[in-house]
């Protein structure tokens, strides 16, 4: 019976063979309730010859907490004794933590997917800025609202600010309750804020693959291409006709439109199995 909380995934020829250690996004559900594209990742990756082991996140949910529990599975995945070596897989949030996780760890690589490459202030700004023109409001709106948000955010993060009266009214502050803000708390948020992306990455000793699926409106078009170029040995790829969630849809207003109701796609399994087995 799997253990609670985890899931492995193992391909049907017998080892050793590579494996990931999947670190989730935010909001993603647990391994009880895993969504289809997670579950279809990994057994696009079984079929490649990578295992791939997907852990619920700790309570606490900390960034401390965080990189805590990531570490302690990515050594215990080592340990199996069908594993030839481990590699670390960030989808969004998790990709903003993998290079913290993999500082000073023995890894095979560390890919990354949807993952930003800014400060977390600035990209929430330059989000909300995307998602509204791509909602289809007029020109003017657009600009008015994305200002708000990045005000919004600014006093929320940099200041400290659990609410802004005067900015209560505007669109992103739609997905602000209470002490959260996207269903996290303000403190994970402002934790977040603070990391230094560029210099984790920097020290980043393993191989690194960036990727960003084409259709993806949460990242920048930029922000796989920034990763890779401060990694010491990085490279950046495009994963064609995908979004943020690992589906595919004709075109980012699609995946906007209509977010978590694309079709599956080998595309992502396939380029993370071929890049593990070279790196």
């Amino acid at each position: 019976m799997p253990e609670a909380g985890k899931l492995l995934v193992r391909p049907d020829t017998p080892g050793p063979y590579p494996a990931m250690l999947l670190l989730p996004a935010l909001g993603a559900p647990s391994v009880d309730h895993l969504d289809a594209p997670a579950k279809h990742l990994m057994s696009v990756l079984a079929q490649g010859g990578i295992a791939s082991l997907r852990v619920d996140p700790p309570p606490a949910r900390g960034v401390a907490d965080l990189l805590e529990s990531y570490r302690a599975h990515a050594d215990a995945l080592a340990a199996e004794p069908d594993v030839s070596s481990v590699f670390l897989f960030g989808h969004s949030l998790g990709g903003v933590l993998a290079p913290l996780v993999a500082r000073d760890m023995p890894l095979g690589g560390v890919a990354v997917y949807g993952a930003p490459s800014k400060r977390w202030c600035e990209a929430l700004s330059e989000g909300a800025r995307r998602q509204l023109a791509l909602a289809g409001l007029p020109l003017e709106d657009v600009e008015r609202e994305a200002r708000r948000a990045a005000e919004l955010y600014r006093r929320l993060l940099r200041e400290g600010r659990s609410e802004v009266p005067e900015l209560a009214d505007c669109i992103a502050a739609r997905d602000l309750d209470g002490d959260e803000l996207f269903g996290a708390s303000l403190a994970l948020w402002r934790e977040l804020d603070a990391l230094d992306l560029q210099s984790a990455w920097r020290e980043v000793r393993a191989p690194v693959l960036a990727l960003r699926g084409e259709h993806d409106w949460i990242v920048a078009l930029d922000d796989h291409e920034r990763i890779a170029s401060w990694a010491q040995r990085g490279e950046a790829l495009v994963v064609a006709g995908i979004d943020h969630d690992m589906q595919v849809h004709p075109s980012r207003r699609a995946s906007f439109a209509q977010r978590g109701r694309g079709q599956l796609s080998d595309r992502l399994g396939r380029a993370l199995s071929a890049w593990a087995l070279c790196a």
